[in-house]
C-alpha cells in the first residue's frame, strides 16, 4: 500500500513539473472594431462615417441620421486643436419626441483623443458638444436597434 501511495505521488509530482499547453482557458475574442466612427471637429460639429464593421445605416428623409444593431462599438474622436466636452441624451424608444431619460457625458477630451463606446440600449442617441454653443448645435442622432432574435 504504501508503494502504491508513493507511485502515485511521483506521478502527480512528475506531471506538476512537465509544461502545460492548455494551463489557462482562452479568453472569449471581443471585436472592437467600430460600426461607426464619431467625430467632434474643431468648431464643435458631430458627425459621423461608417466604420470597418459593417451594419451601420445612413438614414436619409425627414429625420437624417444613423441606424445600428443593439450592442454595437461607436469609436468617438475629438479632431482640432481644442477640447471637447461630448454629451448623448438617450430617450429609450426610437420616437422622435420622447424625452431624453439617461445622459452620457464622456467629460473632456483632449484633441486627437478617442474613445470607444458600446451602445448596448435600443433607442433615439443625440450627440452633441455643448462647450462648442451654436456651431456645434446640429448635433448628431443615432438610433439603435433591438437585433433580430432569429
Amino acid at each position: 500500500m504504501a508503494v502504491a501511495v508513493l507511485v502515485t505521488a511521483c506521478g502527480l509530482v512528475g506531471a506538476a513539473c512537465e509544461p502545460r499547453t492548455d494551463a489557462q482557458p482562452t479568453v472569449a475574442s471581443v471585436d472592437f472594431a467600430p460600426r461607426l466612427l464619431v467625430t467632434v471637429d474643431g468648431e464643435g460639429a458631430v458627425s459621423a462615417d461608417a466604420g470597418p464593421n459593417d451594419g451601420a445605416q445612413l438614414r436619409h428623409g425627414d429625420e437624417p441620421g444613423w441606424q445600428l444593431p443593439q450592442g454595437s462599438v461607436v469609436e468617438l474622436r475629438v479632431d482640432g486643436q481644442a477640447r471637447r466636452l461630448v454629451v448623448s441624451r438617450l430617450a429609450l424608444t426610437a420616437a422622435p419626441d420622447d424625452e431624453p431619460t439617461t445622459w452620457l457625458d464622456t467629460g473632456r477630451l483632449e484633441p486627437g483623443e478617442r474613445t470607444v463606446l458600446a451602445l448596448t440600449q435600443p433607442g433615439r442617441y443625440t450627440f452633441a458638444d455643448p462647450t462648442a454653443g451654436s456651431a456645434g448645435a446640429g448635433g448628431l442622432t443615432l438610433v439603435v436597434t433591438p437585433r433580430d432574435p432569429g
